[in-house]
C-alpha cells in the first residue's frame, strides 16, 4: 500500500491484479519492493493449515504436523510503528522503533 492509502482490511480475500499475475507467470517480479510501502501478505493453502501448522487433505494420508517434515523452523513476527519524523531506514534494533509485539513460535 503505497503511503497514505489505506491498507486492505484483514479477513478478507486480496486480489490480485492481471497485470501481477500475468508477471508472476513469466517468472518476472510483480512488482518492485521498496522501504516506503506497506505490504499485506496473505497465505492460502489446501492442504496446509497454517494455524495449526500442520498438512491436511492430501488423500491417503492422514494429517501430519509440519514439524515432521520440516524440524524446528522459527517464525519471527515483529509489529512495530514509526513515527513520520523517523528515519524510514532505521528499524529493529538498531532504530528508535519500540516493537509492540514480538512473537517467536
Amino acid at each position: 500500500t503505497p503511503p497514505g492509502q489505506p491498507p486492505p482490511p484483514l479477513g478478507v480475500a486480496i486480489e490480485e491484479s492481471a497485470e501481477s499475475m500475468k508477471n508472476r507467470a513469466k517468472g518476472r517480479p510483480p512488482f518492485e519492493w521498496n522501504t516506503q510501502d506497506t505490504y499485506t501478505f496473505a497465505l492460502w493453502s489446501a492442504y496446509t493449515d497454517f494455524l495449526s501448522w500442520k498438512v491436511l487433505n492430501l488423500p491417503g494420508i492422514r494429517p501430519f504436523a509440519l514439524q515432521s517434515v520440516l524440524g524446528l523452523q522459527p517464525i519471527h513476527v515483529t509489529v512495530y510503528e514509526m513515527d513520520e519524523e523517523e528515519d524510514s531506514h532505521q528499524h529493529g534494533n538498531n532504530g528508535k522503533a519500540q516493537p509492540h509485539i514480538r512473537s517467536e513460535d
